[in-house]
């Protein structure tokens, strides 16, 4: 079996800071897809870019519209 750090990723879906990565993965002869949800943030010390799966309030919409995306292109690849 593959793992994220392995794979390609399938898609991205990015709003403001917020991304949700779409990853393919295969199991007994069958494919699955998981996703992740990250905000990126630019560090104040160091200059360089990281990223977090903690959200503020003004990060949750667009948590919701990214994972909303990501479920609609994972059905439509499993229909």
């Amino acid at each position: 079996m593959t793992t994220e750090t392995q794979n390609e990723p399938v898609k991205k879906f990015r709003i403001g800071a917020v991304t949700a990565t779409i990853w393919k993965n295969e199991a007994e002869g069958r494919s699955f897809y998981n996703t992740t949800i990250v905000r990126s943030y630019k560090d104040k010390e160091t200059e360089e870019w990281k990223e977090t799966s903690s959200y503020g309030h003004d990060d949750l919409l667009n948590v919701a519209q990214v994972a909303e995306r990501a479920e609609a292109f994972i059905a439509k690849l499993q229909s």
